[in-house]
């Protein structure tokens, strides 16, 4: 498996070219969370754990370092969020 992070959602995607598994829409989150299940630990990984309020929409299992990849997901997240938000007040098109 690998994981795939676009402008509009994060894919994951069956390794060496078998397409799309699963995904989820940037808006269909707030916030995300880590576990590290036991053994994870050793190679820096996680689970990445996508929830909107307290409901689990998503989850992306043996993340290589999760932190980075959180951050990065977020960041993405407030960008299409924002430009959403700013479309439907009318200021972009």
């Amino acid at each position: 498996r690998s994981y795939c992070l676009t402008s509009r959602r994060v894919v994951v995607e069956q390794a060496f070219g078998g397409g799309e598994q699963q995904s989820v829409s940037l808006d269909r989150f707030d916030t995300i969370e880590i576990e590290v299940l036991p053994g994870q630990a050793w190679y820096p990984a996680g689970d990445l754990i996508f929830r909107n309020g307290p409901v689990e929409t998503f989850r992306l299992s043996g993340v290589p370092r999760p932190e980075a990849f959180m951050h990065t997901c977020l960041k993405t997240r407030a960008g299409f969020v924002g430009v959403q938000r700013a479309r439907e007040m009318g200021a972009a098109v």
